[in-house]
């Protein structure tokens, strides 16, 4: 992989791109922008700290 995102010549790029998103978000009411969305109460989640999206799921 890589990550571009330190690379001064993709500087321009990615503040549009980020500022592209911020707006479509505000503009369609993403829940997002308050915070994480709580997964449904039997969901079958990966841990975002796991090494492997082959780990087992935990049940919430």
């Amino acid at each position: 992989m890589n990550n571009l995102t330190d690379d001064p010549r993709t500087t321009t790029a990615l503040a549009e791109m980020r500022d592209r998103l911020q707006r479509w978000m505000e503009r369609t009411q993403d829940p997002m922008l308050t915070g994480d969305i709580p997964a449904p109460a039997g969901a079958r989640v990966n841990d975002a700290d796991g090494l492997s999206p082959s780990e087992a799921p935990r049940t919430l």
